[in-house]
């Protein structure tokens, strides 16, 4: 911090000039505010029934006096100015008094928006139980931990299951709309059909079919199919099969059989903010 050194023999030459000097080194000291961060009560501010007390906020780089009063939901930055007599008899604007309000106007902030800081020296009784130690650098590492496993969702390609109807989905997160109906298979570079990843295949249903040697579909006395599954014991003779039987299925040949399992329907979603 830039000092003056007042007590020096021979008078001090105080002027106007060194008068500047001592404010600005006063408004270096808004620069703390920002450890607590923007729109902040640094002190005081209090709630009292309807009303908040006198305090300490932090707006846009400037820390500034709260003059409480009626609690309302937005403040306002206000200046008040007085005038003094100089030596030759004019009066000029000289003290500029700003602080913070309840009130509206240009520029009004809403009174929601601030938040209570506090020293920092409390941030590792703030995490105690949460980290292995009560140290600042703890808490660091914990965050670069977190970061790290959660980074396939801020990277894009990590979904996860939704279990809830859309219209619940949360903020920062939405449906991978390319996945409905569809249900994932592990990649697999020696086989064709899964050596590409985002590559779709499969049906919900498949058509019953049997080899055309040998086997045949029965009819009855009128000529239709009669849903037996005739197989040959040997050579044909004359068009005709020496046996039949029964299908193990219930499905004839050349019906669809739907061959899903049981199943649960969900959403996938992704982080997309």
């Amino acid at each position: 911090m830039n000092q003056i050194n007042f007590n020096q023999v021979g008078g001090f030459p105080l002027s106007t000039n060194i008068l500047a000097k001592l404010q600005t080194a006063f408004s270096i000291f808004n620069a703390l505010g920002n450890i607590v961060g923007e729109l902040t009560i640094i002190s005081g501010c209090e709630v009292a029934g309807d009303n908040v007390g006198n305090g300490v906020v932090y707006i846009n780089g400037e820390v500034l006096e709260f003059r409480g009063g009626l609690a309302q939901t937005k403040v306002i930055i206000k200046e008040d100015t007085e005038n003094l007599t100089f030596q030759n008899g004019n009066s000029y604007p000289s003290i500029k008094t700003r602080y913070v309000t309840f009130g509206t106007g240009v520029g009004a902030i809403n009174w929601v928006d601030f938040k209570r800081g506090f020293p920092t020296k409390n941030i590792p009784a703030a995490f105690a139980g949460k980290v292995d130690n009560t140290t600042l650098d703890a808490v660091i590492l914990r965050i670069d931990e977190l970061e790290k496993k959660n980074a396939v969702f801020q990277t894009d390609g990590g979904m996860i299951l939704w279990n809830k109807p859309a219209n619940l989905i949360p903020d920062g997160w939405a449906e991978v709309v390319n996945w409905r109906g569809r249900m994932p298979i592990g990649w697999n570079p020696d086989d064709a059909n899964l050596d590409t990843v985002g590559e779709t295949g499969g049906a919900k249903t498949a058509v019953v079919s049997i080899p055309v040697s040998g086997y045949g579909v029965g009819a009855d006395s009128g000529g239709n199919p009669s849903g037996q599954l005739l197989v040959s014991s040997g050579a044909a003779e004359n068009g005709e099969f020496l046996e039949s039987v029964k299908k193990a299925s219930s499905a004839p040949v050349g019906a669809t059989v739907n061959h899903m399992n049981p199943y649960r329907v969900v959403l996938f979603i992704e982080y997309i903010e």
